[in-house]
């Protein structure tokens, strides 16, 4: 169970950054994005 965890605090991490990063590029632009659209960014 620790290592799903881990695992599972390791993807929120990467995606946090991600979108820091978009945030940073784009402004609040993307978030405006429809899902689809969003999805094929990420």
């Amino acid at each position: 169970m620790q290592q799903t965890s881990k695992q599972y605090n390791d993807i929120i991490e990467k995606c946090r950054s991600l979108y820091i990063n978009k945030l940073k590029d784009y402004g609040c632009a993307w978030r405006i994005l429809r899902l689809p659209s969003l999805t094929d960014q990420i």
